[in-house]
């Protein structure tokens, strides 16, 4: 497996959106985005730590570090391919997320989580994530990294 930071084209994101889009709890993602537009949105505006096997991209993580306080980071995307389930990736991901926006002067990380994705939460509360809020069918977890 090889980690790395801002490699893959928009194209390339919306491929593995498309191969993940069923095992968005608590809906598809492409219920609530237009995956396409989202890749555009993602991959121009967004931080992304992704994760490869064999030069194929199996995991992705998209946060983004424009916090108007400089403290902030939120991540909006975490997506494995399901035949990668169960391997760190998504934990790795979410450690260089933590340590690049460490290393750049960013005090907290963000995110939501919908409930129903026991697989997230569990894996962001073994991580030091706290949860902050529910809201609606969401969690709201924070880190001091």
């Amino acid at each position: 497996m090889k980690y790395l930071q801002n490699k893959y084209s928009p194209n390339e994101i919306y491929s593995i959106l498309q191969k993940v889009d069923s095992y968005f709890e608590p809906a598809p993602l492409s219920t609530r985005v237009d995956l396409r537009e989202y890749s555009e949105k993602i991959a121009k505006k967004a931080e992304h730590f992704s994760c490869e096997v064999n030069n194929q991209l199996v995991g992705i993580l998209c946060c983004y570090i424009n916090n108007t306080n400089g403290q902030t980071v939120y991540i909006t995307l975490t997506c494995i391919d399901p035949k990668y389930f169960g391997l760190g990736i998504a934990k790795k991901l979410t450690e260089n997320c933590e340590l690049y926006a460490n290393k750049i002067g960013f005090k907290y990380i963000e995110m939501e989580i919908p409930i129903k994705n026991f697989r997230s939460v569990k894996i962001h509360l073994k991580m030091n994530y706290e949860i902050i809020k529910k809201e609606n069918d969401s969690y709201f977890l924070k880190k001091i990294i």
